[in-house]
């Protein structure tokens, strides 16, 4: 038995998709859509009924049927509202050890890199396919307590680098919401040698085994005559 849509599915779905809008590839009629203020902010849909006259317009229950919406009789408000640092540290996670990315005051891009794939292993263990969008503007922002994840300009160009240097690696998954307009996926690259441990390359590596007795060619050839 399907799942019944419900407004606050169909809320999500276009909040989602809003989200998305910097990593697709939109047509030229469609290209206005990229000065909506989504960087730094969080997309919030509503839906409001408006059909009855000489009455103020209400909120449609979240609860309520998806088939509830009907372009005549309701109407749709799209709010931004700012990502804010989470005030609660303690459903935050805090950094582990001395390497913070700020060593002494200064950026370390090399302790931040790490960081960021830390980040990503942890998202990754939580959802079925990690969204790009998603873990830059929503994930590290709100869950990573390292001061340069809240330096749009900082993150953009470390997750460049991973992708440059194929620590992270990119693809596209079919979009629900927009099915013409996959989503761009990323994942870690374990098989990148920064990845691997000693013991793991010991356990890759072939090394041949003598065994006594003659060339396996004469052998075959003994056999033959």
């Amino acid at each position: 038995m399907s799942k019944i849509l419900k407004i606050r599915d169909l809320q999500n779905q276009i909040e989602e998709s809003l989200a998305s809008l910097p990593d697709l590839a939109l047509p030229p009629e469609m290209e206005g859509l990229r000065h909506l203020p989504l960087l730094g902010y969080k997309p919030r849909v509503t839906v409001y009924y408006t059909a009855e006259s000489g009455r103020k317009r209400r909120k449609v229950r979240e609860t309520a049927s998806a088939s509830y919406f009907d372009g005549g009789n309701c109407e749709l408000t799209i709010n931004f509202d700012p990502v804010e640092e989470p005030q609660d540290h303690r459903i935050r996670r805090e950094p582990t050890g001395t390497a913070s990315g700020e060593t002494g005051g200064e950026f370390d891009p090399e302790a931040a890199l790490d960081q960021l794939i830390d980040e990503l292993s942890l998202a990754e263990a939580r959802r079925p396919f990690v969204g790009l969008t998603w873990f830059r503007d929503r994930f590290l922002v709100a869950e990573c307590a390292h001061e340069w994840a809240r330096r749009s300009e900082t993150v953009r160009s470390l997750l460049d680098r991973a992708i440059k240097w194929q620590l992270i690696r990119t693809s596209k998954v079919p979009n629900p919401n927009s099915p013409l307009h996959p989503t761009t996926a990323i994942r870690l690259n374990r098989s990148h040698p920064r990845f691997r441990t000693d013991a793991t390359a010991q356990t890759s590596r072939f090394t041949p085994v003598r065994i006594r007795g003659g060339l396996i060619s004469d052998t075959v050839l003994d056999d033959r005559n």
